[in-house]
């Protein structure tokens, strides 16, 4: 007698388990933990299947089927009404920012086009519109998520910059606008680029600096006005023509840093050109023939003269070439028994 009381009552658990039906709360369809189920809705086209597996399903408003897998029962006629106003409190919706919990492989689509607008991570920025959240982890979806049109507070600022033609392992080319300080990336050749979000409708001083030596010799400076508008993003190209390089002359010896460090001088310490070693031949036909020796790194040869000793030095050559290495000069000799002859060197 025991031995059959305690079989019926294990009966009678067992066709209550199966006998369970599903529950629906809000947006959730629930179902107990006795099989594999899967959820099916009703549409005008037939049924089309929402969720398996697990043991809830967050729904949009609408008829569905629920059917133990496992069992083979089946749950027509479940309707969720959808009167709540909010999201399954899974998915939030903050501004332009749709979030969802850490719990699975999510992915946002556009509910018209079906393009995919995230994938992965806990959140998706989003233009204003219509929304479906998928759970692929899970097989969860949320459907109908509306984000509102936004007015946005800060613009992505695109910067495309170019700057003048140099080669070095150490350039840099620094970003500044107001109070925002940042650093643009090279690409490739003589490109770089920055992007920023900064507050619309707001004019600050713009400064692009490039360098050298990793800031140390600064080769060339942009400098404008530059007010954001209010739309979602913008760009800005710079070209290396708007770069002023010749206001940079660190040791002030009249040549800008760029144009020293392309000519293979140093930009932080004056040049002095070497001094040459001149001498003076008289030729045939009243002829002077002012000679010297080549030295390195120098560009140019000047020759002066000073035709009494006393009145001063002028040019009387011209500039001559770096491979010059003598001057004809014919004057009267009766006029230049005083006279005196100076050969410059020009490193640039």
């Amino acid at each position: 007698m025991v031995l059959r009381l305690t079989f019926a009552a294990f009966l009678i658990q067992v066709a209550s388990i199966a006998g369970a039906s599903p529950t629906v709360s809000d947006y959730t369809i629930t179902w107990p933990d006795n099989g594999w189920y899967q959820v099916q809705q009703l549409t005008d086209s037939g049924l089309v299947n929402v969720c398996e597996g697990g043991r809830s399903c967050v729904v949009t408003p609408g008829e569905y089927v629920v059917i133990n897998l496992s069992s083979g029962e089946r749950f027509e006629g479940i309707h969720v009404a959808g009167e709540s106003t909010t999201l399954p409190s899974r998915i939030t919706v903050s501004g332009d920012v749709i979030s969802w919990p850490d719990n699975g492989w999510y992915q946002v689509q556009a509910a018209t086009t079906y393009a995919s607008m995230c994938e992965g991570g806990v959140s998706c920025r989003v233009p204003g519109g219509t929304y479906s959240v998928i759970n692929h982890t899970t097989g969860e979806r949320w459907d109908n998520v509306s984000v509102d049109e936004q007015v946005a507070s800060e613009t992505e600022v695109s910067f495309d910059i170019t700057v003048p033609a140099y080669v070095s392992n150490a350039l840099q080319v620094k970003l500044q606008w107001g109070d925002i300080h940042t650093t643009a990336s090279w690409i490739n050749d003589e490109s770089w680029s920055v992007t920023e979000s900064l507050p619309i409708n707001t004019e600050n001083d713009l400064t692009v600096t490039f360098s050298d030596d990793n800031g140390a010799i600064i080769l060339g400076r942009f400098e404008t006005g530059f007010a954001t508008g209010n739309s979602h993003a913008e760009s800005l190209s710079i070209t290396e023509n708007q770069f002023d390089t010749q206001r940079w002359d660190t040791d002030r010896d009249g040549f800008s840093n760029l144009d020293e460090l392309l000519a293979g001088t140093n930009p932080l310490q004056f040049n002095t050109p070497i001094p040459v070693e001149a001498s003076l031949e008289i030729m045939r036909d009243k002829t002077f023939r002012i000679s010297w020796h080549a030295t390195e790194n120098n560009h140019s040869y000047r020759v002066f003269e000073n035709i009494d000793g006393v009145s001063g030095y002028t040019d009387i050559s011209g500039e001559l070439s770096s491979t010059t290495t003598s001057f004809d000069h014919r004057v009267a000799l009766y006029l230049s028994a005083n006279a005196q002859y100076l050969v410059q060197t020009c490193n640039w």
